[in-house]
């Protein structure tokens, strides 16, 4: 998050903000309506860059104490049956929907930073490596006979 004269973590951000999660920094950043979070979760942004530098970070549920600290979850549930993933009714479900987001997000604030440009050409590069070893794995898996 850009904070004159420089930028903030996401802790620095939750700290600055009151809130009492790290994941509430998210929530609190919203484009279009949208909250940050939910664009994240359907894989419409990743500011992460999952596929090649994710330390996992993203998935820090820890209250965040002023010293930028954390603390442990107070309990853990235990785990439920795995359901199908929810949707969101916002979220958009085409990838021309997809595709009119990320244009939307381009043409704002991100193109000025050429962090978040890199960050971003960097995880397309990884998507359509990704999606590339997908098509050949499918076509392998086609052209095997079975058994």
């Amino acid at each position: 998050m850009s904070h004159f004269p420089h930028f903030l973590t996401p802790v620095e951000f939750t700290i600055k903000a009151e809130k009492s999660k790290q994941k509430d920094w998210k929530g609190a950043i919203k484009h279009n309506g949208k909250m940050l979070r939910t664009l994240m979760e359907f894989k419409q942004l990743d500011f992460y860059n999952h596929h090649t530098t994710c330390s996992f970070k993203c998935h820090s549920r820890n209250y965040i104490t002023k010293n930028g600290g954390t603390l442990p979850r107070p309990t853990h549930r235990p785990a439920k049956d795995p359901k199908e993933p929810r949707r969101h009714s916002s979220a958009p479900h085409t990838k021309e929907q997809q595709t009119a987001v990320m244009t939307q997000l381009l043409q704002g604030e991100l193109m000025k930073n050429p962090s978040i440009l890199a960050a971003f050409a960097a995880h397309c590069n990884a998507e359509n490596q990704k999606r590339k070893e997908e098509a050949e794995r499918k076509n392998l898996s086609s052209t095997l006979p079975r058994l």
